[in-house]
């Protein structure tokens, strides 16, 4: 059926338009079990200065560079190509998350850490990972908190 230009417009159904929600901002607080951009490491040059001005933590499969800041605890992870093609690197990094976000509730507040996995791998699993993260938690809460 063909209308007339003049009663094309009233002939139309009228929808309202949807109305985009507004998005509640994330605080870097956690939410459940994701994990906002608020409790990331992002940029390159948090990453250098974690680097460069942080602590060393190794445990038997990670290796965790950290420095102490205000703010919520972060997390970054940097994987070399060296560690494996892209389906292992992206599995480990989704390993390392998951950890991160059963510990999270932990973790002394203003922890940033940067997160690589050991070169010379053995095929990682959960447990590991969190044992890593355990005693990561550990090691920061005796050399940060001072000891009355």
């Amino acid at each position: 059926m063909r209308f007339s230009k003049q009663n094309e417009d009233s002939e139309r159904k009228r929808r309202p338009q949807a109305q985009k929600k507004a998005r509640a901002q994330e605080t870097g607080y956690r939410i459940g079990f994701s994990f906002p951009k608020g409790l990331r490491v992002l940029s390159r040059r948090h990453f250098r200065y974690i680097s460069m001005k942080g602590c060393l933590f190794q445990g038997k499969t990670l290796y965790m560079r950290y420095t102490i800041q205000s703010g919520p605890s972060k997390l970054g992870i940097v994987i070399s190509r060296k560690y494996g093609k892209a389906h292992e690197r992206n599995y480990c990094k989704r390993l390392i998350r998951e950890a991160f976000r059963m510990q999270y509730a932990f973790f002394p507040p203003g922890v940033h850490i940067s997160v690589s996995p050991r070169i010379p791998r053995t095929p990682a699993n959960l447990q590991q990972i969190q044992t890593d993260f355990i005693s990561f938690i550990t090691h920061v809460n005796y050399v940060c908190i001072p000891q009355s």
